[in-house]
């Protein structure tokens, strides 16, 4: 019986979300539920309840549950193939993205994802012309590809979200932003090489187009793409179509690349040395 009355409860905070409940009527539900109860309850893919409450952008409801300290770190959601995180950033929802990367910094990793259950479950919370099997990976080696929450984000054409990752990276991890601090064009499209994010940068150099100094913006980004060794961000940056004939001493791009590339696998060259 106590195990039916706690389902019920379960369920309740279920519903709650999804009708979009106050804060008051949401903790009133959850202080009658134990937390290993609703931390564990997952549906028939493994998504449990802060997966739903961001399914339906209800920042009341995550925020609610954080409040109570539930689905705080060291907590792991019941799948393992989508983090909080990268739900947030493929449904475009920056500010529960954003509590999100207050609340559970290290979701922001890179991770094999569940495409079959996004395709199931996800797509039709999505709100975007955007949305189709163009976006999604049209291929098993793809659908294996590990992806940072910027690279989904990206992915479905959300920038805003985009910038506000690139933001939590230059801000809070300063060492993997090579002192990249600059939240302007530039600087995003610096950090979107650093990453080695491809689906960033293309998102980012749309943007840019728009922008007085662009090809200064790209030869910047250019430039930290070959010190570190990025090369399919240098084929994006390339592909953009920027006058490159000054760089390097007009030496052939691709060559800076492998020589660069050469230097890293030697260990000769650390990306300290090209930080700016």
């Amino acid at each position: 019986m106590a195990t039916d009355r706690e389902d019920s409860r379960t369920l309740q905070i279920l519903e709650d979300i999804r009708l979009h409940a106050g804060a008051d009527v949401l903790r009133s539900h959850i202080q009658r539920c134990s937390r290993q109860k609703l931390e564990s309850w997952k549906d028939g893919h493994g998504l449990d309840l802060l997966h739903y409450a961001i399914m339906e952008n209800s920042y009341v409801a995550a925020g609610t549950f954080f409040g109570h300290g539930f689905f705080k770190p060291p907590h792991e959601p019941s799948t393992a193939t989508w983090s909080y995180v990268h739900m947030a950033a493929a449904l475009g929802y920056r500010s529960i993205l954003s509590l999100l990367l207050q609340e559970r910094p290290y979701d922001n990793r890179k991770m094999v994802l569940d495409w079959v259950t996004f395709k199931r479950i996800v797509i039709p919370k999505l709100n975007t012309s955007k949305t189709g099997p163009t976006v999604l990976p049209d291929t098993c080696e793809e659908r294996s590809f590990p992806l940072w929450p910027v690279d989904v984000a990206a992915r479905f054409g959300h920038l805003a979200c985009v910038k506000h990752i690139l933001d939590f990276h230059m801000l809070r991890e300063p060492s993997s932003s090579g002192g990249t601090t600059r939240r302007n064009a530039a600087g995003y499209l610096d950090m979107a090489c650093r990453l080695d994010s491809p689906f960033a940068l293309r998102l980012l150099l749309t943007e840019s187009d728009s922008n007085g100094n662009a090809s200064a913006d790209v030869k910047s980004a250019l430039d930290v793409a070959l010190k570190t060794a990025k090369p399919e961000c240098v084929d994006a940056l390339l592909r953009h179509g920027v006058d490159v004939k000054s760089m390097f001493g007009g030496m052939n791009l691709y060559h800076v690349l492998f020589a660069y590339s050469k230097s890293f696998q030697e260990g000769a060259c650390s990306p300290a040395r090209w930080r700016r």
